[in-house]
C-alpha cells in the first residue's frame, strides 16, 4: 500500500503542531496564492467601508430557526476539519470559541436550507463584492450570553476572504453583536434587531465580539473568490475555514511548502 504524504501530514496536525518553518512556510505561499487568485476582487461597494448588510424576510429567518431548534449542540474541536483547510490549532482559541458559542451541528436540512438561502440572495452578495465568489464553510452557532470581553483584532487572512452572518434574529446590544472600525476610521455599533444578512472584511476592518444579554442565532460562512458563483455551500468541518489554496491541484503548492520548510530548517 502507497502512503499519501499529504495525508499523513494533516492526520499529524490534527494531534499536534507542525515545525513553525513549515507553518511560516506554508501561511506565506497561501497569502501569495490567494493574492493572486484574488487580483481585482476589492472593487465593489463592499471595499468602500468594510461592512454592508440588508434585512431578509420573516420566512427565512422562520426556516433557518427551524433548522437551529432541531440541530443538537456539539463542541469545536481541533480534529474536526478536512485535509487542505486552515484551521484553528490554538487550545486557548478552541477553549474562548466554545465559551463565547453554543455551536450547533450541520444537518442536511440546514445545509440545504443555506443553499437555497444564498442562492435567493446571490445577487445581492454579487453586487456587494463585485466577483464569483463560493461559501468555503459554515458554522452555526448561538452567541451565548457571557461576560467574556471580544478583542479587537483583525484576522490576518487573505483580504479578498470575507466573514457573512446571517442573522435570523438580527443582532443588536441586546442580544450580543459586532463593533467595527470601518475602512474609513469610523466606528460601528452594528444594531439591527430584525433578521437580517451582514458581511463584512474580517481581514480588512478591525471588529470585535460584543456580548449581549441573550442568545443570538448566527448561521457564520466564509466567503471566497471563485472562477464562477456557486451557492452550494461547502461544509469542511466546524473547524475548517478555507482552504489554503484556491487551486483544485493544490499538490503542486504543498510540495512547495515542504521544500521551503525543509530549506528552512537547514
Amino acid at each position: 500500500m502507497i502512503l499519501d504524504p499529504f495525508k499523513m501530514l494533516y492526520a499529524i496536525e490534527r494531534k499536534r503542531d507542525l515545525s513553525e518553518s513549515f507553518n511560516q512556510a506554508r501561511a506565506r505561499l497561501s497569502r501569495e496564492v490567494w493574492d493572486r487568485f484574488s487580483i481585482g476582487c476589492d472593487s465593489g461597494p463592499l471595499s468602500k467601508v468594510g461592512v454592508a448588510w440588508q434585512p431578509i424576510s420573516q420566512q427565512w429567518a422562520q426556516r433557518l430557526l427551524e433548522c437551529f431548534a432541531s440541530s443538537e449542540m456539539v463542541a469545536l474541536r481541533r480534529e474536526d476539519y478536512v485535509d487542505g483547510y486552515l484551521s484553528n490549532l490554538s487550545a486557548p482559541i478552541i477553549n474562548y470559541l466554545n465559551t463565547v458559542n453554543e455551536y450547533r451541528a450541520v444537518t442536511p436540512d440546514l445545509l440545504t436550507t443555506l443553499g437555497k438561502f444564498l442562492a435567493d440572495h446571490e445577487s445581492q452578495i454579487s453586487q456587494w463584492i463585485n466577483h464569483s465568489w463560493r461559501a468555503s464553510s459554515i458554522r452555526p452557532f448561538n452567541l451565548r450570553p457571557t461576560n467574556v470581553a471580544g478583542s479587537r483584532h483583525l484576522d490576518g487572512w487573505p483580504p479578498a476572504i470575507r466573514k457573512m452572518f446571517i442573522l435570523p434574529g438580527g443582532a443588536s446590544p441586546e442580544t450580543g453583536t459586532t463593533w467595527f472600525r470601518l475602512r474609513n476610521g469610523d466606528e460601528l455599533l452594528f444594531d439591527h434587531p430584525r433578521p437580517c444578512l451582514l458581511i463584512f472584511e474580517n481581514s480588512v476592518v478591525e471588529h470585535g465580539l460584543v456580548s449581549g444579554h441573550a442568545p443570538r442565532p448566527t448561521s457564520e460562512l466564509d466567503i471566497v473568490p471563485a472562477r464562477k458563483t456557486i451557492t452550494e455551500p461547502f461544509y469542511p468541518g466546524l473547524n475548517g475555514w478555507y482552504p489554503w489554496f484556491p487551486e483544485k491541484n493544490k499538490l503542486h503548492h504543498l510540495s512547495a511548502v515542504l521544500r521551503k520548510g525543509l530549506r528552512s530548517a537547514t
